[in-house]
């Protein structure tokens, strides 16, 4: 191909801008960092962190129309191995490469576009093209750093074939300020921090579970850009299912923005004592603005390791898989996992590590609660003597604060895009959505 011939020429690797341009700036967001994996990134400027929904991809970080939600442009950071594992020569490599990606992936690569690069001090190669075939076709640019004799670290930008344009700079700019650092320090902590939450879910008893419970109903009201846009309702037990015997967990949440979509979810939650049974089921239900229903049911069960889940969506349409928990003593069931903040010692200054199943993703995140410590606030007039956690639903997901009170309940949470859940009362939510109230409850409901 022709673009081999340029690999040898005397200048064979081009180093890569830093993005110190004010155009560049101006297309970066924040910085995203991967302790475990041991590399940092600024994402594009106006993105979402998204959870992958494959055990190749790290993170995405999509830009989405602001009018429909679409998502328009797609950044995604992925694993890539070499074939080889002696030192890589990308000036013969970038061959057999990109025929792997012609055969797999369908990336038509343009080789005039393809060009080798520094980034960061270790060496990369660039390509760019179409993915996919027909209607799905899309543009894509692929940035492939080496970072260890048979891994590389995969940058991909996609968006529609005519956002080239916007695509490739953007790329540019983002994989400009890419870092590398040693993660040993960070694997060892999180190892650590595992060890700290196997410790507590081993822990668990009758007892202590029906000491964690709510007492009562808790409600939260939720805000975001400043506006009260939705409330959750929440209520925990000791119960039975299964011929086992553990806790239940139900919640009711609604998101009314004015003039907007409107979101109803109700979910139950269980899961027996020794963690070995676990039952859910979420139907959600989205009415848009011209009155449009669209319906979503979600039923899991997990039995010893197996869990099994089907999703209905609209009147009939299912779709049915399972996973097997990759190790039982760090998982925490849904329904636990929701009283982990009851349930870890809040008084020292640690933190707990516990697998958690994501339905969104079909796969098992590894979450991480962290005790920062006293952290008094207000809220509505009164003083409280919350404790602050940090809460990462995900490994190097951004950070959640969760304000809780003496018992361990949220009394306050902010998330990293803005969004607060602050307590609040019934009468309180009552007042504020009654239309939403009576569609959920319309003989009277919870006090």
């Amino acid at each position: 191909m022709k673009w081999i011939g340029r690999l040898a020429t005397a200048v064979m690797i081009i180093p890569l801008a830093a993005a110190d341009g004010q155009t560049s700036k101006s297309l970066l967001g924040a910085r995203h960092v991967d302790t475990l994996n041991g590399f940092s990134i600024r994402r594009p400027a106006g993105s979402r962190i998204e959870r992958a929904p494959s055990v190749t991809e790290l993170m995405r970080f999509n830009i989405r129309d602001e009018k429909t939600g679409a998502i328009r442009i797609s950044m995604r950071l992925l694993r890539g191995a070499a074939r080889q594992k002696a030192t890589i020569d990308l000036r013969t490599y970038g061959e057999t490469l990109a025929k792997q990606l012609k055969v797999g992936q369908d990336f038509q690569i343009d080789a005039a576009k393809t060009r080798p690069m520094a980034v960061a001090g270790k060496q990369a190669i660039s390509f760019q093209g179409t993915l996919g075939l027909g209607r799905s076709r899309m543009y894509c640019r692929d940035v492939w750093v080496h970072t260890t004799p048979n891994r590389f670290l995969v940058v991909r930008t996609i968006g529609p074939l005519n956002a080239a344009g916007e695509i490739v700079p953007l790329s540019d700019a983002c994989v400009g300020t890419l870092k590398f650092f040693d993660p040993t320090v960070a694997q060892a902590k999180h190892k650590a921090d595992l060890a700290r939450g196997e410790k507590v879910l081993a822990s668990i008893t009758r007892a202590s579970l029906g000491a964690a419970v709510a007492k009562r109903d808790y409600w939260l009201m939720i805000q975001q850009g400043g506006k009260w846009v939705g409330f959750s309702h929440g209520t925990e037990a000791l119960a039975s299912r299964e011929r086992t015997h553990g806790v239940v967990v139900t919640s009711q949440v609604v998101l009314a923005p004015r003039g907007g979509a409107k979101l109803f979810r109700k979910q139950e939650l269980y899961a027996s004592f020794d963690r070995k049974v676990e039952k859910w089921e979420t139907v959600s239900l989205r009415i848009d603005t011209k009155g449009q229903k669209t319906s979503h049911r979600e039923f899991g069960i997990k039995q010893n390791e197996l869990l099994l889940v089907q999703t209905v969506i609209g009147p009939s349409a299912t779709r049915d898989y399972s996973r097997t928990v990759p190790v039982q003593a760090s998982y925490a069931p849904l329904a636990i996992a929701r009283l982990l903040s009851r349930l870890i010692d809040r008084s020292k200054v640690e933190a707990y590590a516990f697998a958690q199943f994501n339905p969104t993703t079909r796969d098992f995140d590894m979450r991480t609660i962290k005790v920062v410590g006293p952290a008094p606030i207000d809220i509505g007039g009164q003083r409280y003597n919350a404790v602050l956690l940090l809460d990462q639903m995900a490994i190097d997901a951004p950070a959640t604060k969760v304000y809780v009170d003496s018992a361990g309940l949220p009394l306050k949470i902010i998330s990293e895009d803005g969004a607060v859940l602050q307590q609040t009362t019934p009468a309180a939510v009552r007042v504020r959505f009654p239309d939403e109230w009576k569609e959920l409850w319309p003989t009277g409901g919870p006090s």
